[in-house]
């Protein structure tokens, strides 16, 4: 059987999954099977923004615990590797502003 990404192996696990309590809202990992990627959202109880897609998606995992953690920098070098290697973001000047706590939404 394929998984998202064509990938023999998993590109989840139920622990990615999980929402990440943040910023008056939460970062969740949502499986997007119908365009064979995942994605990671900021959600909140009026709207939902999307950050990041990737086929695997524990790199879009790894960019909300950087993005928790605050440290811009490895919130930007997750976000360009997300690009690199065939994802989408959300501007990354604007996700590292909100991670470091400079802008207080998206």
């Amino acid at each position: 059987m394929k998984n998202i990404g064509g990938s023999l192996l998993p590109s989840s696990s139920p622990h990615i999954l999980k929402p990440i309590p943040f910023k008056h809202g939460r970062l969740q990992v949502y499986p997007w099977p119908e365009m064979d990627t995942h994605y990671l959202a900021f959600v909140t109880e009026r709207e939902s923004i999307t950050l990041a897609s990737h086929p695997n998606g524990f790199s879009c995992y790894a960019l909300a615990e950087r993005t928790i953690s605050g440290n811009v920098q490895r919130v930007r070098e997750q976000a360009e590797y997300i690009v690199r290697c065939g994802g989408t973001t959300y501007a990354i000047d604007r996700i590292c502003e909100f991670a470091a706590g400079e802008i207080p939404h998206l």
